[in-house]
């Protein structure tokens, strides 16, 4: 099947300022632009490493637009090309050109000038957005994209736990996603921690002696999630003790087998996921 070329549209020209060159400006059929062709024209070449020093200014936009806005792809020649979406765009292409950011600007302050009142609506509704959010701290669970975890949670008093990439385990998935389906399972979801693994055979050991240290407690009935309950007790903290002990334990005896979540983005994890999961009241 031949690929389909990549049409390319006029967005805007701008004269700069002092040398009077024309820049041409161009978009695709779905108002991307491709900001490795562009930048080539500012006489800049584009590198990928530029998104992972912004990351968190990527993170903001692409919650607001409520989608990714960042596509990487190759031309013809195999030559690899980065495609932004429009305002996200706009925003990079505004700190190459002094004249091109004035030309930017002018047009959004035409925006204001024309109808302030909806643009200033618009504007608080973005504010809520990302206060609900919480943007402006971190984005914890966009981080926990692992192939190899022990994870352990705690429902009411009850504690489980769970692993992905373990050997010969069916439907393997990434932490994230198996992540999502218990937040949209139990309501009462709180994360206690995770453990990453650097490979399959590590985390497959670890899972299987956990199991038999805490036998006692089992209280499951499922053979890919064990439940745990000291009753009367706080499940959670001595759950979390015993099993930070025993992880330890193994990275006594070989180096390196694994290493834990910051607590800072397990804190965060939870509080967004309480908000996000928290009742509306009319």
């Amino acid at each position: 099947m031949t690929k389909k070329k990549t049409e390319y549209y006029t967005l805007f020209e701008v004269r700069t300022v002092p040398n009077g060159r024309v820049l041409r400006i161009e978009r695709t059929e779905n108002w991307e632009v491709n900001i490795t062709k562009t930048s080539k024209s500012f006489g800049r070449k584009w590198k990928n490493q530029w998104l992972q020093h912004h990351q968190k200014t990527v993170e903001v936009y692409e919650i607001l637009e409520g989608r990714k806005l960042v596509r990487r792809t190759n031309d013809d020649g195999g030559h690899p090309q980065t495609f932004l979406n429009l305002v996200f765009a706009l925003r990079v292409i505004s700190k190459y050109n002094s004249t091109v950011s004035y030309h930017i600007f002018k047009l959004a302050a035409q925006e204001l000038r024309l109808n302030s009142s909806n643009v200033r609506a618009k504007l608080e509704s973005l504010k809520q957005k990302l206060e609900l959010d919480r943007v402006v701290d971190k984005l914890p669970w966009t981080n926990f994209n692992a192939p190899f975890a022990f994870y352990y949670f705690v429902i009411d008093n009850v504690v489980k736990c769970g692993a992905v990439g373990l050997k010969g385990q069916k439907n393997s998935e990434y932490l994230n996603s198996r992540l999502a389906g218990h937040r949209s399972t139990h309501a009462r979801f709180k994360l206690i921690n995770i453990i990453y693994f650097k490979d399959s055979k590590t985390i497959t050991v670890f899972e299987k002696w956990i199991k038999f240290v805490l036998e006692d407690y089992s209280i499951g009935t499922s053979t890919s999630i064990e439940q745990y309950e000291w009753p009367g007790e706080n499940s959670e903290e001595i759950a979390n003790e015993i099993i930070l002990k025993e992880f330890d334990g193994m990275n006594r005896l070989n180096g390196g087998a694994g290493w834990l979540c910051s607590p800072e983005f397990i804190n965060d994890y939870n509080e967004r996921t309480r908000i996000k999961t928290k009742p509306k009241i009319d």
